[in-house]
């Protein structure tokens, strides 16, 4: 559909003539809309309509046309009920078409009459609907008079068959039906529908004029007096037998009383009709005839006849139905061939590659359909001519470039068989065979859908992997049913055939090509191939996802329809209504709504009578652009005229769809949390945090948490009830809150911006909510409340009087803000391991991984020989298996990493280089040869290099540690660096031997005429001038190399032959005498000849390298260029083999060798790095072959594309019988001649030579015995052996002590690591699997690594080596018992479905379970179902695994857990000081007792690890103390003053310990090198050996109890440290200054007199009277069982008001029975004087103390508080007991009477009744706790005090204090 929004030049002239005709003035203009529809544009542009009579009003309006101008009155576009979508759906209540009863149709049989069609009564009505009598036009779906059966044709507007037989429409079909058409009823049947126009098919009894041949008629019978059948039953009528009979449906009729829960039947063989109730007593299924238990009980004769009707009639409904399927099967057939290139029912021959690898296989197929979303065809394959093989069907696309196919028919099916409209049957139903060798019509149907795929027609075998659908009960193999198998998983208990699956583009079934998914512009859903093209074009409700389509719905609102039959029975088709048409002004009858309405598929029909669900009453969505159904929004029509006419409050200023709602209400909620700076509204408000009265006072909670859940599921309909809510929460919390306090103010600020800033921009269209005058009548109550306490509050005097009680007045401090780590932090990730204190006892002498936190797998431990961590070489990724002795006993950690030159690390960190082989680091700049940067590929320091060309005898000096290479087996001088410092070398090459030499080499010799150098051993001239003495001392004497020698003589031409023949004799000659040096093997005189002959063979290839090189860059630019014709190289290789039959195999095979060693090798034309010459003439052997192949094919000449062609030549050497390939001897070509110098000229007159080679290599085999002797005191290599436990120090005898391992698997409750590679063990026959290492999960906990990834839920991830879903495996195990032991954990399932066998891993092994290479376990009975067995199921994986755990250590790891980092264990945090300085720096907080220990090398023995104790204590004067005892001699126990100075003196006796261990300057020395410095290393300071300085343990101690101690000074000269992760909170920091200056105060204010109560006045006194500071606790405390009293207690009320009495009086006398001094005791209080303070944990809500003293009446308590102010008593302790008695405490009490008021409380009071010794209940008040309440904390409670005319200053310091007690 286009959507173009302008007209033709021709087409608007056209519009605007006819406007103009009807009386609209010039000037105006007219273009489409996105919807193509006319829109009419007034001549100012500022207004639009879309009709002509609104442009005429428009007109008017704006003065074009004069008042009082006629206005034309327009038919309706469209015509819709009034009803509001989801409230008002249109009923047929009464019908107006009344047939008089004198013109009642007869019946046709003289047995009973047949009652005539009656209004539609209310009980016709079922659902609670708001109902309204409307007009509504008929409309008609077609264009045009066309049979709906034409429009399935391919020519046709419609491209496909939608058929449902399930739908309400479709269920009518094959059904007997009667029309009423104003004379008699008219009888047929429903032979079929059409969905597109909604019609059927009425095959008619009596003949009409206008029908076709078979006397049909297609009408849309929702606008049709009718009935039809729905479906058959026995019916029972009271007095009569069982009868067969028809429930009809349709419209009620004359006579018969149809009423709620009846049912109106048909009764066969008499035609009566009668009205039942549809229960089982009177109406039963009638089931072919079959007569059931309640049927039978019936003793009456049941007509024989009339059964036999009903059974007649029953088969003849299936047999129509059936028929309408194979109808639309044969249609949807017809138009999927037409899309599929009319190949359907076609057999095709085609080349498959897929199949008989590598050969493939071409095939006959035939192509049974075609889907074109996916553009494929699904092709049948016939048995195959080359394989005799039936490959399974599939779906291919044909259209694609590897595919090439060959039509075999010719002719194209145009009357399909039945099996090619097997695949679009939809709905049969299948009926028995009787005739199974030759069925025919329904039953070859149902053969064919009982044993052939319903997709591609073949035959479902027994091995075949097959499908059903869950719906229509159609069978496929899995190929077939799924497009693509490789990307779906078909669960074949719920899966649905694409035909069955329904659109949800048109509520259809596709029968031509389904429904199937699609996934496009953030839309997923299931659509046909017509929805698509709709969905692409955008014309979709994006709220229900159903299609639109405007053209269709104008073209059919343009028309009317007319039932046939109301013009006195002729057949001719009419345009009318078939009501009279009533008053757009109907009154609508109210009904209520019904929530279980469910929308049907007909209401988006364009003549539907639901309004709002066509396209036209649609809204567009202001975000994205869509058009809603306004019925889909929720809104009514009325809603729909305000929004039009642009006065609705909120959709008038932006409307959104459901999406784009949904998406705002998210973003507003998001951009409210913004806003939420202290996070007040976050989350929902708990009684944890306001208390238990916040839900008495707010009745409608609501918080920004439950907003997000409720905009993320749709609950929002649009973005207005967002601000509603937002205004509930805000009006929340400031009713809650008092006005004017932090939160109140938080919440006014809240309120603000978010209306100013987020509403404004993003919720512009929510007006004001039902709570904004609430919200605002708080602020104006606030700013009252405000003005009144200004004016009634008066001085309060006490403050200062408290203060002095309580010594000094509280300094505010403000904490600097929070600082990153000040120590180095580990480049390599480490894992915090918890552990219980019992565990960590044990495992702190156990080596554990600083990566993974494991202790297992220690024979791949590597220990660092800084800073003494222990690492699994897997862990840092250290080349365990390349590192030699001296590697792994000097290495060093990724932390400590050191350049082994100068023991150093460089100011830049990217010069150190690694070695591959030893894992050492080193600088680039002191290499030799040096280097700028680190290099690509490999890198291998020079001691590890094994070089295999000189047998490493070239470094006559030794091996350096700067030399290096990049070749593990060529050495520097070989051309181990070659590439990569070739300006470096250039003018360092032996011109004989082509080695290099270095700078400090002595050996070398440079020519005077050519100025390159020669070694001496190299050129027996070279080697005289170096003995010669007087070159040393300046002579005059000159060296030529032998080149130059040879150019200088003057000798025949034949001589040069001789000059180069020496010359490449010395040069083999040196190599084969240097290898003969290191080899310890003796050879034969002939074997030497062969060694010598071959190498000069190979000087001789060196000499034309340039030539080889050539041809190997002729290849690769022979590659380039037919890439750059768009060619596959392998495939011309390929087709070489039909091009070129000539070309031999091995051509061929070598060609195809260079082609995949140049893909491999990365390497171009451009770009060929040098190589020795064995490799360079290996590869120029397979580009010749290359080039030889390539031109063939081309047809090009190689003599001129190869520019080295005869060296080509020589290169094409066939293999021999045994595939061998010899390369042929090199000639030499001299300048000037053409002496060819042959292999044969060394094989003769050597003898002598050899035999002095012999000898010297004997002799040279004697000396090189000796080396290992020439150093006595040399030092070996020893490799450290990790801790495990303390028993080698404990006697043999002491078995109490003994170290063990307390770790358990959580799952297997195995204790300790069980090595996986270990020999496993067999008890019993039985074996069992090793578990492998124990690795830690949180909480302390611990499960074995083959537990875990065995586990079923749990799977490793694919980097990170992370094990997933462990927790979930434990929770689960722990429910469930293993199969083997009995014992829960078993974790380990079964993988076959519905076993219940659950194991513990190593119990699955001993019972016989098989492990699969998938990861799958299967139990001992369901062994067969496993493939791919593993050999061995218990292996240590030799990677780092970790549990994944995002928790960290909490704060609490104090109490419960110890924290293990690598070799470091903490076993206790010690405890903060709190009254001396020294314990804490700006940057570390070392708490006395400390304890930890730590793993480190020992100071006894070399290269040894031991476990050191750290600790802080106090020494003599109380300052810190810091000591390490170390485990194998606890007597060198090393204190001081700083941790830095510990440490020092400790690393520096590990070094004299293993001094001889450290290489002093030897550069050729394998031992590492001393460190020189340890500026910023990690873990190489005192703070972080001892763990003060290590993030988890910095992280834990600025939780600990009493950190606000490290900020509050004591002194001026008192630190304040720096906190890193968390620091205390202000009040807390506050409440120590508080506690401090008590103390003190209290230290002044001794107690002389013994008695807290008289010093407590005392210390009143002398500050000066107090006032009426303390006058009443409270006025009335709440009784425990306050009941109402205008009503009686229930029973219920009476047991539990009994049973707290009884629950209180248990507390009580438990209180009486703990003396008092040991529970509370009064202390100085920096709230007030003294305060009553609790000596031990109380819980909530329990019983602290009972308030005690005199039981005075009212009116003596009033006199006794003024005596009491008279006589300067400044407190008084009175507490109101009930109405008329009053405690006073005063002069007789006890300690209750000293606690404090505070905003905050702690504490409350109740008044209780309990009994006495003499059975009488006593009343007393007692005070209780709120919370928890830890001992030394004070009790406090909130006095209560009313509003009086002076306000009492409140000095609590509570957060929430409001400053004043009353």
């Amino acid at each position: 559909m286009s959507m173009d929004t302008e007209l033709s030049a021709a087409e608007a002239a056209k519009a605007l003539k006819e406007a103009e005709a009807k009386g609209l003035p010039k000037g105006w203009s007219v273009k489409l809309d996105k919807r193509r529809r006319r829109k009419w544009i007034a001549p100012n542009g500022k207004k639009s309509c879309d009709s002509i009579p609104k442009a005429i009003a428009i007109s008017i309006e704006i003065g074009l046309l004069p008042p009082g101008t006629p206005i034309p009155t327009s038919n309706k576009k469209r015509a819709a009920s009034k009803d509001p979508v989801g409230k008002l759906v249109s009923k047929k209540l009464s019908s107006s078409k009344s047939t008089p009863k004198s013109s009642a149709p007869k019946s046709s049989t003289p047995k009973s009459s047949t009652p005539k069609p009656a209004a539609k009564a209310d009980s016709k009505v079922k659902t609670k609907l708001k109902v309204a009598l409307v007009t509504q036009e008929r409309c008609d779906f077609d264009e045009g008079d066309s049979d709906p059966e034409e429009s399935l044709e391919p020519s046709s507007r419609d491209k496909t068959v939608h058929w449902d037989p399930e739908s309400s429409m479709g269920q009518m079909v094959g059904w007997r039906i009667r029309i009423w058409d104003t004379k008699k009823w008219r009888e047929g049947r429903i032979m079929l529908y059409d969905a597109y126009t909604t019609k059927h098919k009425v095959k008619l009894q009596d003949s009409l004029p206008g029908l076709d041949k078979g006397n049909c008629i297609w009408l849309r019978l929702i606008h049709e007096t009718m009935q039809y059948g729905k479906r058959l039953v026995w019916a029972h009528v009271k007095g009569f037998a069982w009868w067969p009979a028809m429930v009809m449906d349709g419209d009620a009729l004359d006579g018969v009383s149809q009423r709620k829960g009846q049912s109106v039947v048909n009764f066969f063989y008499t035609n009566e009709v009668s009205s039942l109730k549809n229960t089982p007593e009177s109406i039963r299924p009638f089931c072919g005839g079959k007569v059931d238990q309640v049927i039978s009980k019936n003793k009456k004769k049941r007509n024989a006849e009339a059964v036999k009707v009903a059974r007649e009639e029953e088969e003849i409904i299936l047999k129509v139905r059936n028929e309408a399927c194979l109808h639309y099967a044969t249609k949807a057939f017809a138009i999927t061939n037409s899309k599929g290139a009319n190949l359907l029912g076609r057999h095709i021959e085609l080349h498959r590659s897929d199949i008989n690898y590598p050969y493939g296989d071409t095939l006959v197929a035939l192509v049974r359909q075609y889907n074109p979303i996916r553009k494929k065809w699904l092709l049948s394959f016939l048995i195959s001519d080359k394989t005799k093989n039936k490959y399974d069907a599939a779906w291919i696309n044909l259209n694609s470039k590897e595919c090439d196919y060959r039509i075999l028919d010719t002719k194209k099916v145009t009357k399909p068989c039945k099996e090619d409209i097997l695949p679009f049957i939809h709905g049969f139903e299948c009926i028995p065979i009787v005739n199974r060798d030759k069925p025919t019509g329904d039953e070859l149907i149902s053969k064919l859908l009982s044993e052939r795929c319903s997709a591609c027609v073949d035959y479902l075998m027994t091995n075949q992997e097959k499908i059903s659908c869950s719906k229509c009960k159609a069978k496929f193999h899995v190929g077939c049913a799924v497009l693509d198998p490789g990307n779906a998983k078909v669960n074949s208990e719920t899966w649905i055939c694409s035909r069955c699956t329904i659109c949800r583009g048109c509520w259809q079934h596709d029968v031509a090509f389904g429904s199937h998914a699609y996934v496009k512009n953030k839309c997923a859903t299931t659509l046909c191939l017509l929805c698509v093209a709709m969905y692409e074009n955008k014309q979709y409700c994006p709220n229900c996802l159903h299609t639109w389509d405007d053209a269709r719905y104008q073209r059919v609102h343009k028309r009317s329809y007319t039932s046939p039959f109301l013009k006195g029975g002729g057949g001719v088709r009419g345009r009318g209504k078939k009501r009279k048409q009533v008053d757009d002004d109907t009154i609508c009858e109210e009904i209520e709504m019904d929530p279980s309405i469910k929308i049907e598929a007909d209401w988006y029909s364009p003549d539907t009578e639901v309004w709002g669900y066509t396209a036209g009453n649609m809204l567009g969505c202001d975000e994205c652009g869509l058009w809603v159904h306004s019925a889909c929004s929720g809104l009514s029509r009325k809603d729909y005229d305000t929004i039009s006419s642009g006065k609705h409050p909120i959709y008038s200023t932006e409307f959104l769809c459901r999406v784009c709602c949904k998406k705002r209400c998210v973003d507003l909620i998001e951009a409210l949390y913004e806003e939420d700076k202290m996070q007040l509204f976050a989350l929902p408000v708990t009684e944890d945090v306001a208390g238990p009265t916040y839900l008495e006072l707010i009745r409608k909670p609501m918080d920004l948490q439950t907003m997000m859940k409720k905009a993320e599921e749709g609950d929002y309909k649009n973005y207005a009830w967002v601000r509603e809510d937002f205004e509930l929460m805000v009006l929340n919390a400031l009713t809650f809150n008092r006005f004017y306090s932090k939160f109140w103010n938080e919440a006014s600020r809240f309120y603000r911006s978010a209306i100013s800033k987020v509403f404004k921009n993003l919720g512009r269209g929510a007006p004001p909510g039902l709570y904004k005058d609430l919200v605002d009548e708080c602020f104006r109550k606030a700013e009252a409340d405000k003005k009144n306490e200004k004016e009634r509050t008066q001085t309060d005097d006490t403050a200062e009087k408290k203060d002095l009680v309580a010594g000094a007045q509280v300094t505010k401090i403000t904490l600097p803000a929070l600082q990153s780590s000040p120590d180095q932090p580990s480049c390599i990730p480490c894992t915090v391991v918890k552990l219980k204190p019992n565990e960590a006892h044990f495992c702190s002498w156990m080596e554990t991984c600083f990566t993974c936190g494991s202790s297992g797998a220690t024979d791949t431990m590597l220990f660092c020989v800084d800073c003494g961590e222990a690492f699994h070489a897997f862990c840092a990724n250290a080349p365990i298996h390349s590192m030699d002795i001296s590697s792994v006993s000097g290495w060093r950690c990724p932390n400590c990493k050191i350049c082994e030159i100068s023991g150093e690390v460089p100011q830049d960190e990217l010069k150190l280089l690694y070695c591959e082989m030893c894992d050492r680091a080193f600088t680039t700049d002191l290499l030799d040869p040096p280097l700028s940067g680190a290099p690509k590929g490999l890198w291998i320091c020079g001691q590890c290099v094994d070089c295999k060309s000189c047998k490493n005898v070239s470094e006559k000096q030794g091996v350096s540690i700067k030399f290096w290479s990049r070749d593990p087996e060529k050495c520097y001088r070989c051309g181990g660096c070659d590439g990569l410092v070739d300006e470096y070398t250039e003018k360092r090459t032996c011109t004989v031997c082509g080695k290099f030499w270095r700078k400090d080499d002595k050996d070398v010799v440079e020519c005077s005429t050519c100025n390159k150098y020669v070694h001496g051993s190299c050129d027996a001239v070279a080697d005289a001038f170096l003995k010669d003495d007087g070159c040393r001392h300046g002579t005059e004497t000159k060296y030529e190399c032998a080149t130059c020698r040879a150019k200088n003589e003057t000798k025949p031409d034949i001589q040069g032959g001789d000059m180069l023949r020496q010359q490449l004799h010395s040069q083999a000659w040196t190599t084969v005498l240097g290898e003969m040096l290191t080899s310890r093997n003796d050879k034969s005189s002939s074997e030497l000849h062969s060694r010598l002959c071959t190498e000069i063979d190979w000087r001789i290839r060196q000499m034309w390298i340039h030539e080889y090189m050539s041809v190997i860059k002729d290849g690769f630019t022979m590659i380039a260029a037919i890439k750059r014709r768009d060619l596959n190289p392998r495939e011309m290789i390929k087709k070489s083999y039909c091009s070129t039959p000539d070309t031999p195999v091995w051509i061929s095979c070598r060609a195809a060798r260079f082609l995949v060693f140049a893909e491999r090798s990365g390497w171009t034309a451009g770009t060929l790095p040098s190589a020795n010459i064995h490799s360079i003439v290996v590869t120029a052997r397979m580009a010749a072959a290359y080039l030889r192949l390539n031109c063939k094919i081309f047809n090009l000449d190689e003599s001129i594309e190869v520019r080295a062609h005869a060296r080509m030549l020589k290169l094409l050497n066939e293999p021999d019988d045994c595939e061998l390939v010899e390369i042929p001897i090199d000639p030499v070509r001299v300048e000037g001649n053409d002496n060819l110098i042959e292999q044969d000229i060394w094989t003769f007159n050597n003898d002598q030579k050899l035999e002095n080679l012999e000898k010297k290599t004997t002799c040279k085999q004697e000396t090189i015995q000796l080396l290992p002797d020439s150093k006595p005191d040399s030092v070996g290599y020893i490799i450290a052996r990790p801790v495990c436990g303390w028993n080698k120090y404990l006697d043999s005898v002491d078995t109490e002590h003994k170290w063990r391992d307390p770790r358990a698997c959580c799952l297997c409750r195995t204790c300790g690591d069980d090595d996986g590679d270990a020999e496993r063990e067999s008890i019993d026959g039985l074996i069992l699997a090793r578990c492998g290492r124990l690795l830690p999960m949180k909480d302390g906990l611990w499960v074995h690594a083959s537990c875990a990834l065995w586990s079923s839920e749990v799977y490793e991830a694919q980097t990170g080596g992370l094990i997933n879903n462990m927790e979930k495996a434990r929770s689960r195990g722990s429910q469930l018992k293993c199969f083997g032991c009995g014992r829960p954990g078993a974790s380990v399932g079964c993988f076959r479905a519905n076993c219940s066998r659950n194991y513990h891993f190593p119990c699955a092994k001993a019972c016989g379970a098989l492990f699969t290479m998938d990861q799958q376990v299967f139990c001992e009975l369901h062994k067969s179902s496993g493939i791919a067995v593993l050999p061995t199921e218990s292996i240590e994986h030799m990677k780092s695994i970790m549990i994944n755990d995002d928790k960290m250590i909490s704060s609490d790891i104090e109490g419960k857990y110890c924290i293990r980092v690598g070799a470091l264990t903490v076993h206790s945090l010690g405890e903060i000081e709190q009254h001396s300085n020294g314990f804490h720096s700006e940057n570390y907080i070392t708490p006395p007792g400390y304890v930890a220990t730590r793993i480190y090398w020992s100071t006894q023995q070399v290269k040894t690890r031991t476990v050191y104790v750290l600790k802080v204590d106090k020494d003599k004067i109380g300052g810190p103390l810091f000591t390490i005892t170390p485990g194998d001699d606890p007597s060198s126990t090393i204190c001081a003053k700083k941790t830095e100075d510990a440490f020092a003196t400790l690393v520096q006796r590990v070094e004299d310990m293993n001094h001889k261990y450290f290489s002093c300057g030897d550069l050729c020395s394998k031992l590492p090198v001393r460190r020189k410095q340890n500026k910023k290393t990690y873990g190489l300071n005192g703070p972080q050996f001892f763990g003060f300085g290590i993030d988890s343990v910095r992280r834990a101690l600025e939780c600990s109890k009493g950190i606000e101690a490290v900020v509050t000074p004591l002194d001026d000269s008192s630190l304040s440290y720096r906190f890193s992760f968390t620091q205390p909170d202000i009040e807390s920091v506050m409440d120590l200054q508080r506690k401090r200056i008590a103390a003190a105060a209290e230290n002044e204010l001794e107690n002389t007199s013994g008695s807290a109560r008289t010093e407590g006045i005392k210390a009143i006194v002398k500050a000066g009277g107090s006032g009426r500071i303390t006058r009443a606790l409270v006025r009335n405390a709440p009784e425990q069982d306050e009941a109402p009293r205008d009503r009686k207690r229930t029973d219920a009320e009476e047991r539990k008001a009994k049973a707290d009495r009884d629950s209180l009086q248990q507390k009580y006398f438990l209180m009486k029975s703990v003396p008092l001094v040991e529970r509370l005791a009064a202390r100085r209080s920096h709230i007030h004087g003294w305060g009553l303070f609790s000596k031990i944990d109380l819980p909530k809500d329990s019983m602290i103390i009972e308030y005690m003293g005199e039981v005075v009446r009212q009116c003596v308590a009033d006199r006794r508080e003024a005596n009491y102010e008279k006589v300067g008593i400044g407190s008084c302790y009175m507490f109101r007991l009930d109405m008329k008695r009053i405690v006073d405490a005063t002069k007789i009490g006890c300690m209750a009477r000293f606690m404090n008021h505070s905003c905050q409380s702690n504490a409350y009071a109740k008044v209780i009744s309990v009994d006495t010794e003499g059975g009488v209940q006593e009343k007393k008040i007692c005070v209780f706790s709120n919370r928890d309440i830890a001992a030394g904390e004070e009790i406090t409670y909130d006095y209560k005090f009313p509003v009086e005319d002076g306000s009492l200053r409140c000095t609590c310091g509570a957060p929430n204090c409001i400053g004043r007690l009353n």
